[in-house]
């Protein structure tokens, strides 16, 4: 559902006359999944059910019809819907009920996480009779922030106690998708002091090559 992908489609280069996997014949790649992004429909914003599909290939043409045509290629999936549904004597509709999922003030961002229920109404004009199926749509972040930090830090020792002293430095952290971030920090062996937001400090270090670990929502370790 991140539709802020760049993607340099004008560059793509077909070889019709190639098979049709990589690298012999390149072929634009799935986006993921999209939302409807009409404003004025009263479910703007969640999953859409129609994919999203790339345009033709410039080399393609009624007449000669190389790569791939119109509603071929799949840039964004859609959640779907109920089969049958392109019949003319069916007429089909849905309504969205939201399930957030976010966590208790926490800051998920514009979209952040929850479920759908969709509900899908279908009625044939014919029998004038009338169906139903319920979706539930998942929408979450499974991919957890970009932390980025040193590999390998040099620690002092303290002066008295021949122990090491880390005077953490605060990690940098990156999440397209939530607007609220926090990290803990832990060691193998010592002691750990501080917060997030007046820092870090781990004392007691034994000497040696020691681990330490920079842990985001418990989702993502940083290996130090």
């Amino acid at each position: 559902m991140r539709r802020w992908i760049l993607v340099r489609f004008s560059l793509l280069v077909c070889k019709p006359n190639q098979p049709n996997i990589y690298p012999n014949r390149r072929i634009p790649r799935v986006l993921g999944w999209n939302c409807i992004d009409n404003p004025n429909s009263p479910n703007f914003g969640h999953p859409n059910p129609d994919p999203v599909y790339y345009p033709a290939h410039r080399q393609w043409s009624q007449t000669n019809p190389l790569c791939w045509g119109p509603d071929t290629r799949v840039m964004w999936h859609g959640t779907g819907k109920p089969g049958g549904t392109d019949c003319i004597n069916l007429a089909v509709t849905y309504k969205d009920i939201i399930f957030d999922l976010a966590t208790p003030g926490c800051d998920a961002g514009p979209i952040g996480c929850y479920k759908v229920l969709r509900q899908w109404t279908v009625l044939d004009w014919c029998t004038s009779l009338v169906g139903g199926h319920n979706q539930i749509i998942k929408v979450v972040d499974a991919e957890g922030p970009n932390i980025l930090y040193p590999d390998s830090s040099r620690v002092n020792m303290e002066t008295w106690t021949c122990t090491g002293r880390w005077d953490v430095p605060p990690a940098w952290i990156v999440d397209n998708c939530s607007n609220e971030l926090h990290y803990t920090v832990e060691v193998e062996n010592g002691t750990e002091l501080g917060n997030e937001v007046s820092g870090y400090v781990v004392v007691n270090m034994p000497e040696g090559l020691q681990n330490g670990y920079i842990i985001c929502y418990r989702l993502l370790w940083k290996y130090i």
